[in-house]
């Protein structure tokens, strides 16, 4: 998620001391300072920044494992923040698919849009069914509301996806509405999602929105810590099969997946290559073959664990959960078995 947080940036406002004091934030995030700021009119900019940043502080070191990494969190916060209020405010929602499951008056999924400026936004509406340059009839209608509902008639872009644009007044503070995204001509049963604005306009809002950031970016990297050690064990368990140079009875893990995905069936081995390789969803898989989704997805599952269970076989040594964590390992190995066939 932050990987647009460049080392060279990290290192410029991570120092030993501190992430800065007082003017030093204010120059480093001007847009984060002046967000803070201005619905504080009374307080010095500076400070109230770095009252900020030490209000962070003890939230972050929770959420961590190692607290050595605080100072490099506690600044990425402050970067996803600049980023966000320097940026156009968009919103990607993947619309759900109309059906007999959907709620009439109470939705249980609804999209918080986070209106951070009291201006216009868009929304990217997405969904793995959207082809190109394709036409839909947008509905936007408040919920159990007697509002009539808005009309726009949109075009997808060349990413399949529909670029709706709101104005600031459109939604109102934590109202909830339906967008309904009908195909035209009207040949299938449209696609739907719940969303609510949230508007900015308090300081308490703004700092909420501040505290989840800064739990989501700890978040992020103590996951990111323990995927690193999950994949040392795998490393490990891998590493343990003899590579292709140590003889003739020697095979990489890469040799063991590809002979053992060869020994599926064809049409098994076809529905792996459109999913994993060429980035077919499986609604799409399931009607050209005429099968239930939820079957090839179980089907898919059962033949990657039998591909792992094989290359595992190989090394006796291997430690508890190997299997899993090869299964794991091969969702990013296929397709480089496929390229080098």
């Amino acid at each position: 998620m932050f990987q647009w947080l460049s080392a060279t940036v990290r290192t410029q406002f991570s120092q030993k001391s501190g992430i800065g004091r007082g003017g030093e934030l204010a120059a480093a995030f001007p847009y984060f300072c002046q967000w803070i700021h201005e619905l504080q009119p009374e307080t010095i900019p500076a400070e109230e920044l770095q009252r900020v940043a030490d209000r962070l502080t003890p939230i972050i070191l929770r959420q961590l494992p190692d607290p050595d990494d605080f100072q490099d969190c506690r600044t990425d916060v402050f970067l996803f923040m600049e980023k966000k209020l320097s940026g156009p405010m968009e919103f990607a929602i993947r619309m759900l698919r109309n059906g007999p499951d959907r709620p009439k008056t109470q939705p249980t999924a609804v999209k918080s849009l986070h209106l951070l400026r009291a201006e216009g936004f868009e929304v990217l509406a997405h969904h793995e069914d959207f082809l190109p340059s394709q036409k839909f009839l947008a509905r936007l209608a408040v919920v159990a509301g007697t509002d009539p509902a808005s009309l726009f008639e949109l075009s997808s872009g060349g990413d399949g996806r529909v670029r709706i644009v709101f104005a600031y007044e459109a939604l109102q503070h934590e109202q909830v509405v339906v967008l309904d995204l009908l195909p035209q001509p009207q040949s299938a049963s449209g696609y739907y999602h719940y969303v609510k604005a949230v508007r900015h306009n308090t300081f308490d809002i703004r700092m909420g929105f501040v505290v989840e950031t800064a739990r989501l970016v700890a978040r992020n990297r103590a996951w990111k810590e323990r995927e690193s050690r999950k994949n040392e064990v795998l490393m490990d368990d891998m590493s343990a099969i003899p590579s292709p140079e140590t003889g003739a009875a020697g095979h990489s893990a890469d040799t063991l997946a590809r002979k053992a995905v060869r020994r599926l069936s064809p049409e098994l081995r076809e529905q792996l290559h459109l999913h994993y390789v060429g980035g077919v969803p499986w609604t799409a898989i399931a009607d050209r073959y005429g099968a239930r989704e939820e079957v090839l997805r179980k089907k898919a599952s059962r033949a990657l664990h039998e591909v792992a269970e094989s290359i595992v076989a190989q090394h006796p040594d291997a430690t508890r959960g190997a299997t899993e964590r090869v299964v794991k390992w091969l969702y990013e190995t296929l397709p480089r078995i496929w390229q080098r066939g």
